[in-house]
């Protein structure tokens, strides 16, 4: 290792531990993603997966996610209602949505809200072997950055389905690794009711919240649901806002997706 490198992978060191002191460390792999000549690209130096369910409580601070959008009829919703309380959220786009409704996409943008990637099919990658991860993980990050001009920072499992040791392919693509700690389950359609009394009941200084911008009950629950988090005084801010970039370190390019996945 040059000094050069050394200096890096001390740094990136430092600021995660100072940085990040709530990060999972169970995921410690720098292994290869795949055989030399594989498609896959190798882990970055010095880096290891970021995996996270909840973030600093100071300030009384939290992070609102909405899952699987967006959705025509909901996500437009749920953007009005944030627009009206001056409150950014956290969006985790599914490739093949962001494709369908990509001027939707864009209004989540221009409103200051952030994306996140959500796959490009949504499905559960824990079945799956790592050229398909890495296919669903990088196509979903190429056409969000194809169609609205961002680069996700984070990136949400479907079903919370992934395996530790897949950790390293979210890393080859400089992404984050996002779980949550407060989950209505609103995919069920409990009723808004149970949906906001879920939430504010499990909702602490520190939390994730997981929502769905899919579902009708979930765009009528986000009026109140808001408007009772911030009688509790929370205040409300976006993934990177609330953590920082998962990792100090920004990638010289960004490597280009399989074609198809296998």
């Amino acid at each position: 290792m040059t000094r050069r490198e050394w200096v890096k992978a001390t740094v990136a060191a430092v600021l995660g531990a100072t940085l990040f002191p709530w990060r999972d460390s169970l995921a410690r792999s720098t292994k290869p993603l795949a055989k030399k000549g594989a498609s896959l690209l190798e882990v970055p130096e010095g880096l290891e997966p970021f995996f996270v369910n909840s973030g600093p409580g100071y300030g009384r601070r939290i992070a609102l996610t909405f899952d699987d959008g967006p959705c025509p009829g909901v996500t437009d919703v749920i953007l009005r209602a944030l627009e009206r309380r001056n409150i950014q959220a956290t969006f985790f786009m599914i490739g093949r949505r962001v494709q369908a409704a990509p001027s939707l996409g864009r209004e989540v943008v221009a409103a200051g809200h952030e994306v996140g990637n959500h796959t490009l099919n949504h499905v559960p990658l824990s079945q799956y072997n790592s050229q398909r991860v890495y296919y669903e993980i990088a196509r979903c990050q190429d056409i969000i950055e194809d169609q609205l001009r961002v680069s996700p920072h984070w990136f949400r499992p479907p079903y919370g389905a992934f395996r530790r040791n897949q950790g390293p392919i979210a890393l080859s693509r400089y992404l984050g690794i996002a779980f949550w700690n407060v989950d209505p389950q609103d995919w069920r359609r409990p009723g808004v009711s149970k949906i906001i009394n879920t939430v504010v009941s499990k909702t602490e200084p520190g939390s994730i919240i997981l929502l769905h911008d899919i579902h009708e009950q979930t765009a009528e629950a986000v009026e109140p649901l808001l408007d009772e988090l911030m009688d509790l005084e929370f205040t409300f801010t976006t993934m990177t806002r609330f953590l920082g970039l998962p990792y100090p370190i920004i990638p010289r390019a960004i490597p280009v997706s399989p074609d198809v996945p296998i």
